[in-house]
C-alpha cells in the first residue's frame, strides 16, 4: 500500500465517541525505523567477518539477508504502529529499565506491533517487538515491564546470537554432511529416517530453549527488581503468557448467525450452517513429534516454581488479582488495545477472523454498532476476493484436527454463503455507516 491514512473513516454518530483512530500518518516513522533496523543488522553482521569458516561465515550472511528481507517487508506492510499511546508508554518503562540498569543497553529499537496476542521478543540486531495485545491482556504497567525485562535480558544473555551461530555451524558440520549423504543413499523409508533425525534435533533444542527461559527469568526478575516497578507481577505476567500466548477463537452462539445475517432483503438461509461430516476423520499418525518436546517455553507453572525456589521474596508470594494497584492511566490504554482488535486484524488483512471477533464482541454486546461497522468492512474485503478467486488468502479452510467446532462452524458457514449474499451482508452493515 501506499502512503494512506488507515483509519479515516466518518463513523456514525452511534459510535464515533466511542473510538478515536490511531495517529497512521506513518510513512517517514516508517522509514526512519526501517533504516534503523538495517544499520543495527549491519553493525550485528560485521561481528561474524572473518570469526568462522568461511562456508559458516557464508551461511550466516545468508541467513541474515534473508532477515533482512523478511522484517523490511513487514515494516514496508504497515504491521507496527508508531507515534501511539502505546509507544510512549511503552518507552517510558524502557527508559526506567535501563536507567536503573546499567547493563541494558540504551540503543533497544522497540516497535509495536498490531499483532493482537500476548507477546514480545527480541532480534538479535537489540529490536524488540512488542505486540499490542500485550497490553490488552497484561493487568498493569508492572506486568509490562517484567515481560520488557524478560525480553531484554535474553539478548544480555545472547541467546538469538549464540542459536544461528551454532545452527550455522551444525548445518556445515562434518556430521551433518555425512547424514544428509547417507540418507540420499538410502532407497527405503528415507522420509522417516529424517523424521527421526529432525525430531531428535528439535528436542537437542528445545532442552537449549528451556534453560534459555530460566536463564532469562532470573535476569529479567534481577532486572525488574531495580526499577520502580513491583518485581513480584513477574509472576503473574508469566501467568498471563501461558493464557493468552495464543489466541484462539472463543466460542460464538449459532443464534449470532440468525441474529445478523438475517436482513430485509436476504432471509437467513439454514443451509448456511451445513457442515461436512467429519467423524470418520483419521487423525492418527504413524508418528508425531510431541508437543511438549519441542516446546521452546517450559511449562510456565516450573518456570514460576524455579523462580520462587531461586529468590526469597518470590517464595511465599501469593496474589489476589482482585488488589491490584490500579493505574487510570494504563487501564486506559488497555481498554484502546482492546478496541484496536479488530482494526488491526483488519489492517493485516485477516478479514475472516475479523469477522469472527466482530460476531463475538457483538454477542458480547460490546460496542456493538462499532464492531458492526468493521463487519461490513471484512465483508467486503471477503466479497471482493471471492469475486477475484482469491478468498483462500483471507479466509481459512477446515481443519478439524487444529480448529474448535465453533469455529470450524464460521468457516463453513462463510464458505456455504454464495458471493452475492456476501455482498448483500456487506452492503446492509456499510449502509449509512460511511
Amino acid at each position: 500500500m501506499k502512503f494512506l491514512v488507515i483509519f479515516c473513516f466518518v463513523f456514525s454518530s452511534s459510535f464515533s465517541q466511542d473510538y478515536v483512530p490511531l495517529d497512521t500518518l506513518d510513512q517517514s516513522h516508517r522509514t526512519e525505523n526501517k533504516e534503523l533496523f538495517l544499520a543495527k543488522l549491519k553493525t550485528f553482521g560485521n561481528k561474524f567477518n572473518g570469526k568462522y569458516s568461511f562456508s559458516v561465515n557464508n551461511e550466516l550472511e545468508k541467513n541474515l539477508e534473508d532477515f533482512k528481507t523478511f522484517f523490511s517487508k513487514s515494516i514496508d506492510r504497515g504491521e507496527y504502529v508508531y507515534n501511539t499511546p502505546f509507544n510512549k508508554k511503552i518507552n517510558e518503562i524502557y527508559t526506567e529499565i535501563y536507567q536503573k540498569n546499567t547493563v541494558v543497553p540504551q540503543d533497544f529499537q522497540i516497535l509495536v506491533s498490531r499483532n493482537i496476542s500476548l507477546n514480545a521478543y527480541c532480534f538479535v540486531n537489540g529490536t524488540m517487538v512488542v505486540n499490542m495485545g500485550t497490553i490488552n491482556y497484561l493487568e498493569n504497567e508492572d506486568q509490562l515491564a517484567a515481560i520488557l525485562c524478560h525480553e531484554m535480558a535474553h539478548k544480555l544473555l545472547n541467546h538469538s546470537e549464540n542459536k544461528i551461530v551454532e545452527l550455522a555451524i551444525e548445518k556445515h558440520s562434518k556430521e551433518s554432511k555425512r547424514e544428509n549423504r547417507n540418507l540420499k543413499r538410502q532407497k527405503f523409508n528415507q522420509q522417516k529416517t529424517a523424521f527421526s533425525v529432525l525430531k531428535e534435533k528439535l528436542f537437542n533444542n528445545s532442552k537449549k530453549n528451556k534453560k534459555h527461559e530460566y536463564e532469562a527469568d532470573s535476569v529479567g526478575f534481577l532486572l525488574l527488581r531495580n526499577t520502580k516497578y513491583n518485581a513480584t507481577e513477574l509472576l503473574k505476567a508469566l501467568d498471563l503468557s501461558l493464557v493468552y500466548d495464543t489466541i484462539k477463537p472463543a466460542n460464538l452462539d449459532i443464534g449470532i448467525y440468525k441474529e445478523l445475517f438475517d436482513i430485509p432483503d436476504q432471509p437467513f438461509d439454514e443451509k448456511w450452517l451445513q457442515q461436512e461430516d467429519f467423524s470418520k476423520y483419521d487423525y492418527v499418525f504413524e508418528e508425531k513429534i510431541s508437543r511438549d518436546s519441542i516446546s521452546s517455553h517450559p511449562e510456565i507453572v516450573q518456570r514460576i516454581e524455579k523462580l520462587k525456589k531461586d529468590y526469597v521474596e518470590l517464595k511465599n508470594h501469593s496474589r489476589d488479582t482482585l488488589n491490584i494497584a490500579r493505574n487510570n492511566d494504563y487501564d486506559t490504554l488497555r481498554a484502546t488495545a482492546k478496541t484496536e482488535q479488530v482494526p488491526n486484524l483488519f489492517y493485516l488483512k485477516k478479514y475472516g477472523f475479523s469477522i469472527y471477533l466482530c460476531l463475538y464482541r457483538i454477542q458480547q454486546n460490546y460496542m456493538v454498532e462499532y464492531h458492526k461497522y468493521w463487519l461490513g468492512k471484512a465483508f467486503d474485503e471477503i466479497y471482493r476476493a471471492r469475486k477475484a478467486y482469491m478468498a483462500n488468502k483471507y479466509l481459512d479452510r477446515v481443519d478439524p484436527e487444529n480448529q474448535s467446532e465453533s469455529y470450524q462452524q464460521f468457516i463453513n458457514l462463510m464458505w456455504n454463503l454464495r458471493v452475492g449474499e456476501i455482498k448483500k451482508i456487506a452492503e446492509f452493515y456499510l449502509k449509512d455507516r460511511s
